[in-house]
C-alpha cells in the first residue's frame, strides 16, 4: 500500500526491472525510469491505481494515460526532472571537466561504465551545470562527488546505509561514511570498512580525493588491483586487508611521505614487497600478512629510514631469504611476525637491541632457520624485558630455549 517514492528514479543506473504489479499502490512511476533517452528500465504496474508512461506491461483495461508534460522528452515542470536538452548539456560538461582534470580515461565514459552511470546521475539536475560550477572549488566539489559515485557504482552490491545516503544530497560531506577535514569541504576520511562492496576500487579514488589521509575499505568483497595513488600526498591510513585483491603492491605507495599505517592482510597479492618499502620515514604500522608475496625483505645492511616502523607483519607469504640485521637499529619495534613463510638462515643478534619488541614470530614448518634464538633475544625475555610472545619451529637445526611456544 502506499504511494510510489520519487526516490525509486535514484536507483535508474543499476536498475533494470522495475514490477509494482498487484499491490494496492497508488501514485506516479518515477519520470527518471521512463527517460528512455539516457537509460532503459522494464517497469510494470497496475495502470489502474499508477500513472505510468513507460509500462510494457499494464494490468489495466483503460490505462491512466500521461500527461504533457510527462512525456520522456521534457518533464521539468511538474516532476523536478530535467529535459533532455539540460542532461545532455551536463554529461558533456562533466565529459569534459573530468578529461580536462585526467581525473579518468575517456575510453571509460560510456555505458555501461560505473564513470558513466556516475556522469549520468549527476547529470540528472534541473540546473546547467556549466553556469553553476564556474570558480576551481566547485570545479574540484564536482570531481569530489563524481569519485565517490564511481566507488559507488563499482561496488555491484552497496549496502542500504549507502544508498540512502550517497544518492539524495550533492553535499558529499554528509554522506555515510566519509568525514571531511577541517574547510568541511574537501573529504579527508573514506571508512567503509565491512560494508559488504563487491567489485574493484576504481582508479578515480587516487586521481581526485587528493585530500585524503584515512581510506579503509577493508573488510569486503574487492577483487583485481590497487589502482595508482600516488596522488593522495595527504594519505596517513590505508587499509585494505581481508578483500580479494590480487596483483603487486604498488611501489609508490612507499613515496607517499606522510604514511603511517599500510594493511593488506589477507588478500591475493603477489610479486615481492618494493624496494621503496625503505622510503616510507613515517610509517609506524606495515601488514601483508596471508598473501602470496616472495621474494626476500627489501632492507639493506644499514637504515636511515624507517626509523618510526612499530609493526611488521608478513606471516603467511612465500618470503624468502634471511631476517635482515639492520631492523635491530629500529629501536621503536614492537611486533615482528615472519611465520609461515620460506625463511632460512641464523636469527641476527642485533634484534636483541629491540629493547621494546613485545612480539616475534617466527614460526612454520617451511621457515628453515638454523641455529638458535641468540641469548640476547631470550634476555628480553626476563623481568627486565617486554617480550611476551616468542614461538618459532624448532627442530634439529633450530632450537630456543626461551620461547613461550615450541612448535
Amino acid at each position: 500500500t502506499g504511494t510510489i517514492p520519487p526516490v525509486l528514479g535514484y536507483w535508474r543506473p543499476n536498475l533494470t526491472t522495475l514490477d509494482v504489479r498487484f499491490n494496492d499502490l497508488t501514485g506516479v512511476i518515477p519520470s527518471d525510469l521512463c527517460d528512455t533517452a539516457i537509460w532503459s528500465v522494464e517497469v510494470s504496474a497496475d495502470c489502474e491505481e499508477v500513472q505510468c508512461g513507460c509500462c510494457i506491461n499494464c494490468e489495466s483495461t483503460q490505462p491512466i494515460p500521461m500527461e504533457p508534460t510527462m512525456s520522456p522528452v521534457k518533464m521539468d515542470e511538474d516532476y523536478g526532472a530535467p529535459g533532455d536538452d539540460v542532461i545532455l548539456d551536463n554529461i558533456q560538461f562533466l565529459k569534459g571537466l573530468i578529461l580536462d582534470n585526467e581525473a579518468s580515461e575517456e575510453n571509460l565514459l560510456v555505458p555501461p561504465s560505473p564513470q558513466f552511470n556516475a556522469i549520468n546521475y549527476m547529470a540528472k539536475t534541473p540546473k546547467s551545470l556549466e553556469n553553476e560550477v564556474t570558480d576551481s572549488t566547485a570545479r574540484k566539489l564536482l570531481l569530489q562527488q563524481y569519485a565517490l559515485l564511481t566507488l559507488y557504482f563499482s561496488t555491484s552490491s552497496p549496502p542500504i546505509f549507502m544508498q540512502s545516503g550517497w544518492t539524495i544530497d550533492d553535499n558529499v560531506c554528509s554522506w555515510t561514511a566519509v568525514s571531511c577535514g577541517l574547510n568541511g569541504i574537501f573529504v579527508a576520511e573514506l571508512n567503509l570498512q565491512n560494508s559488504l562492496l563487491n567489485g574493484t576500487i576504481p582508479s578515480e579514488v587516487g586521481k581526485v580525493l587528493t585530500n585524503l589521509k584515512i581510506l579503509d575499505l577493508s573488510y569486503n568483497n574487492l577483487t583485481e588491483s590497487i589502482p595508482s595513488l600516488r596522488d593522495l600526498t595527504a594519505l596517513e591510513i590505508l587499509n585494505l586487508s581481508h578483500n580479494k585483491l590480487t596483483g603487486s603492491i604498488p611501489k609508490e605507495l612507499f613515496s607517499l611521505s606522510e604514511l603511517a599505517v599500510l594493511q593488506a592482510n589477507v588478500n591475493y597479492l603477489t610479486g615481492k614487497i618494493p624496494d621503496s618499502f625503505i622510503n616510507a620515514p613515517k610509517l609506524k604500522n606495515l601488514g601483508l600478512s596471508e598473501n602470496d608475496l616472495t621474494g626476500s625483505i627489501p632492507i639493506p645492511m644499514t637504515l636511515a629510514s624507517l626509523s618510526e616502523l612499530v609493526s611488521m607483519k608478513l606471516m603467511g607469504n612465500k618470503i624468502t631469504g634471511t631476517i635482515p640485521a639492520a631492523l635491530g637499529s629500529l629501536t621503536k619495534l614492537e611486533k615482528l611476525e615472519f611465520s609461515n613463510n620460506k625463511m632460512r638462515g641464523e636469527i641476527p643478534n642485533s634484534l636483541g637491541k629491540l629493547i621494546v619488541l613485545a612480539e616475534l614470530k617466527l614460526e612454520g614448518e617451511e621457515n628453515m632457520f638454523t641455529g638458535k634464538v641468540p641469548d640476547a633475544i631470550c634476555d628480553l625475555t626476563d623481568d627486565s624485558g617486554v617480550l611476551e610472545v616468542l614461538t618459532a619451529h624448532c627442530n634439529d637445526f633450530f632450537s630456543c630455549k626461551c620461547c613461550t611456544q615450541c612448535f
